[in-house]
């Protein structure tokens, strides 16, 4: 190369180097950008840093930021896109930022888990669980209780418990005590969907504990508390202490002005009130529960409300009345149905697209009730007919929602009450002489004391699915 052109070469080299220098923003612009929160803002920001080869693990942060953003607003996708290039450009960095490469792992956790992608989810908590752990951080315990939610999302109530009691363990070691509370809060929950009402309430008042004891904690928590103590008091018949916590609950929920958890607990304290038989209460506690539930369009406390006064007017012998909000419980949950006349029944493809299955199953289930209650008044044959239906219906459900759960021992909570729906078709199907649906109702209920009994004699493990 002749002299001439080198030096050429290098002022123009020179020149390169400025000028992306000149476009590398400094630190503390790069924070206050961030601290902007304004997507439009940080993704300029990412422009001018895209340039700046010293400056990439600003880079990552200003997508591990944005990812947080679009999900605060929802943007689920985009929240995963711009964690994924965060991750991705972490990982690349000398020496490893571990700590932040958790963090993303456990935010791309969070997103997934949002999208319904349990496994995606799992795989990157897993992770951030396992960093956190080698970096003895506090943060562990928050990828533990993830995890666990999971598990229960997922329908292995087992995992969950074991999962929780490890996040417990660490979030107790580092002094984590808004982990802790939520942990205990959620283990209560377990409990509960576990049919162990005493150790529910113990879980949930040590939340309380903890509420009181750090100024810190988070009143949604002791919110939620209260509902778990109302319920497992309602289950245990203690209908005074029910009533007290829903009571306390519905007062917490006011203040923190969040509708839809304020819509449960006057519907639950509805049901408190229908089994102290104080009627009246009962329809005004429901009715503020609906109205609130439609405001807000939330189809599963809008089911609630209409259950429940299918059960206040069931109560009353109101037999009508009470098939007409079941049936409106119905509409709520089906998608693409919606029909007031109690005799109408969704299809198969109608029932596929169901998201809360099993609380349409427990429908489905009062239903039935309701029509043999008013059988026994009338004694009309077309009412048997109509129970026959009904129970078809929750026996397709049950299909698939063992379909959904492959964990067979989180099937047996709710599998317990569906061996009495099976003996309760068995019985309709004999008063109507129909031998060959009665047969099959008692193989499908068999099937399921089968697997109750295998379980009990720990042989889970070589159960295939085909009888469950």
């Amino acid at each position: 190369m002749r002299p001439s052109s080198f030096w050429i070469l290098l002022i123009l080299m020179s020149c390169f180097s400025t000028t992306l220098t000149a476009q590398c923003t400094q630190p503390i612009a790069i924070q206050s950008t961030l601290n902007t929160r304004e997507p439009a803002a940080i993704l300029s920001l990412i422009e001018q840093l895209q340039n700046c080869p010293k400056l990439q693990d600003s880079l990552a942060l200003s997508y591990h930021v944005l990812g947080t953003v679009y999900y605060g607003s929802g943007a689920l996708t985009k929240a995963i896109v711009a964690t994924q290039t965060a991750l991705v450009i972490r990982q690349q960095l000398q020496p490893k930022p571990l700590f932040h490469i958790a963090k993303s792992n456990h935010n791309l956790g969070v997103f997934y888990k949002n999208t319904a992608q349990w496994e995606k989810a799992s795989q990157h908590f897993t992770t951030a669980k396992d960093i956190y752990d080698q970096l003895d951080t506090a943060r562990v315990s928050k990828s533990y209780r993830e995890l666990a939610d999971i598990a229960d999302r997922k329908g292995d109530a087992t995992s969950n418990v074991q999962l929780l009691k490890i996040a417990i363990q660490k979030a107790s070691y580092f002094g984590d005590t808004i982990t802790l509370a939520r942990c205990y809060l959620d283990l209560s929950s377990a409990f509960y969907n576990q049919g162990k009402y005493q150790a529910t309430i113990q879980n949930a008042e040590f939340v309380q504990q903890l509420c009181q004891a750090y100024p810190d904690y988070d009143p949604r928590d002791l919110a939620n508390c209260q509902i778990n103590l109302g319920a497992a008091y309602y289950e245990l018949q203690a209908y005074t202490s029910a009533s007290f916590h829903y009571q306390k609950a519905i007062r917490l929920f006011e203040e923190l002005e969040k509708q839809d958890e304020l819509s449960k607990s006057w519907s639950n304290l509805s049901l408190v009130y229908l089994r102290q038989n104080k009627y009246d209460k009962a329809l005004q506690a429901v009715e503020k529960a609906l109205k609130i539930a439609q405001n807000i369009n939330s189809p599963r406390e809008i089911s609630q409300s209409y259950n429940n006064l299918g059960e206040i007017y069931l109560a009353k012998k109101e037999f009508l009345k009470a098939l007409h909000y079941y049936q409106q419980d119905a509409n709520a949950l089906i998608p693409q149905f919606d029909n007031a006349d109690y005799k109408s029944y969704p299809n198969k493809t109608q029932l596929n697209l169901v998201a809360n299955k099993i609380e349409l199953l427990e429908s489905f289930k009062d239903k039935a009730r309701a029509l043999e209650l008013y059988h026994q008044t009338t004694r009309e044959n077309s009412l048997l007919l109509q129970m026959l239906q009904t129970y078809e219906c929750a026996d397709y459900l049950v299909d698939l929602i063992r379909a959904e759960q492959n964990n067979q021992s989180s099937k047996l909570i709710w599998r317990e009450n569906v061996v009495s729906m099976y003996e309760q078709a068995i019985q309709l199907c004999y008063s109507l002489k129909d031998t060959e649906r009665a047969f099959y109702f008692f193989e499908k209920s068999k099937s399921i004391l089968l697997l109750e009994g295998l379980l009990q004699a720990q042989a889970l493990d070589v159960i295939p699915d085909s009888i469950a």
